[in-house]
């Protein structure tokens, strides 16, 4: 039971704690000066894309077969391919700061994080390997 406990409050508190940290980036980082408030929002938008992704990937990573392709590579390949994910959330949160800073519409702020994930995805090397695999993807 306490076990139990401790492993849901581990996931309660991994959200608040990304969110701490991409804030921090986004507002550290950039040699700007960016407003807490657009940080914090993009820090937001980072952490639950982040903590979506690392479900995503590990429910994915199962499906992948990478021990298959890449034998005793595997484990090397799917750390890459973590590093590639985290970076892209990274750097899209980065683009939540130009965007909130910059002005533009709500409409025109989904619109260009929309087209940087579909334009990461054709491009990514995870959409690469999921291609080659046997396993077919929904």
């Amino acid at each position: 039971p306490l076990a139990l406990v401790g492993g849901w409050a581990a996931r309660a508190v991994a959200p608040l704690l990304s969110w701490a940290l991409f804030t921090l980036v986004y507002r550290v980082a950039p040699s700007a000066g960016i407003p807490f408030g657009v940080a914090w929002r993009a820090g937001l938008w980072a952490a639950l894309a982040w903590e979506a992704s690392k479900y995503a990937f590990v429910w994915n990573l199962g499906r992948m077969q990478l021990a298959t392709f890449y034998g005793p590579l595997a484990f090397a390949v799917a750390l890459v391919l973590w590093a590639y994910v985290s970076s892209v959330v990274l750097v899209f949160g980065a683009g939540a700061v130009v965007a909130s800073s910059s002005g533009l519409s709500a409409q025109a702020h989904l619109l260009l994080i929309g087209a940087s994930l579909t334009l990461s995805l054709v491009l990514s090397p995870w959409a690469t390997a999921m291609a080659s695999s046997p396993v077919h993807f929904m």
